[in-house]
C-alpha cells in the first residue's frame, strides 16, 4: 500500500504522524483506526565540489577528467553538468568521476555541476576551471646562426610562457638536456639544438641553428709587377 500526501507546516527533520482509514462512507475502520508513524522532512540540497584535472591549471585537450565529492544527510542520488551554467546535461546517477568534454577554443573554461539527493532537493552550481591551450610554442635565438669572427652570445626565447631544452653537442634534446636559463655562450664552432614545452605540456619540433667561429685571421701574399725587382714607371 502506497500512500501520497502532503505535510502541511514549516519545519523539517523528523516528526511523528498518526494516520485514521476510512471507507468510502467516511466511516473508521476500526481494525486501523490510528497508526502512528514517522515522516523525515528534508529541504536542504546537498553539498559538493568538482575538480578539474586533479587541479591542473592546464590542459591541452578537450578531454578531461572530473572529481566529484558530494555530502547529503539522505543520501546523494544524481548530478547534471554543464559548460556555461545554463544549458545541463541529462541528469545521471551520483558518481566520484566523469569524463567529460571542454567547449572548443583556447581559453579559460569552467565546469559546472549540481547534485541531487534522495528526497529530491537539487543543490546550487559548484563549479572549477581550467586553461585549454593548445598552441604550439615557437622558440627563436638571437643571433641568427652563420659565421661570426668571434664568440656569440645566444639568447633564445619562446612565444608565450614556456620551459626551453638545448644541447650544444649536436645530440637529440630531451626533458632530460640542459634547461636554458641564462645567454649561451658560443666560442667556437657549434650546432645549437631546441626545444620548448609550454604549461600545458605542447612541444614544438627540435629546431637545429648551426654557429661557425673563425677567429684566425685570413692568409695571404701580394707581388709586383711579377715580383720584378725594378720598374721605369
Amino acid at each position: 500500500l502506497k500512500l501520497l500526501f502532503t505535510v502541511q507546516g514549516n519545519f523539517s527533520g523528523t516528526t511523528q504522524v498518526n494516520l485514521s482509514f476510512l471507507d468510502d462512507a467516511r466511516n473508521d475502520l476500526r481494525d486501523a483506526r490510528v497508526l502512528p508513524g514517522t515522516i523525515t522532512v528534508d529541504g536542504t540540497p546537498p553539498k559538493g565540489s568538482i575538480v578539474i584535472n586533479n587541479n591542473k591549471p592546464y590542459t591541452n585537450t578537450q578531454a578531461v577528467t572530473l572529481s566529484l565529492s558530494a555530502t547529503d544527510t539522505n543520501g546523494v542520488s544524481h548530478m547534471q553538468f554543464s559548460n556555461d551554467g545554463v544549458t545541463w546535461s541529462t541528469e545521471e546517477a551520483f558518481a566520484t568521476v566523469k569524463e567529460w568534454t571542454l567547449t572548443s577554443g583556447d581559453g579559460l573554461k569552467t565546469v559546472f555541476v549540481k547534485y541531487k539527493d534522495i528526497p529530491d532537493n537539487w543543490s546550487g552550481a559548484f563549479s572549477d576551471s581550467i586553461n585549454l591551450d593548445r598552441g604550439i610554442p615557437v622558440t627563436s635565438p638571437t643571433p641568427l646562426g652563420g659565421i661570426y669572427c668571434q664568440s656569440q652570445t645566444v639568447t633564445l626565447k619562446a612565444n608565450k610562457a614556456a620551459t626551453i631544452y638545448y644541447t650544444t653537442d649536436g645530440s637529440i634534446p630531451t626533458l632530460s638536456a640542459n634547461k636554458y636559463e641564462s645567454p649561451i655562450i658560443v666560442s667556437r664552432t657549434t650546432t645549437l639544438k631546441y626545444f620548448a614545452e609550454d604549461l600545458s605540456g605542447n612541444r614544438e619540433a627540435v629546431k637545429t641553428t648551426d654557429y661557425t667561429i673563425d677567429l684566425s685571421p685570413p692568409g695571404g701574399s701580394i707581388g709586383i709587377n711579377g715580383d720584378k725587382p725594378y720598374a721605369n714607371s
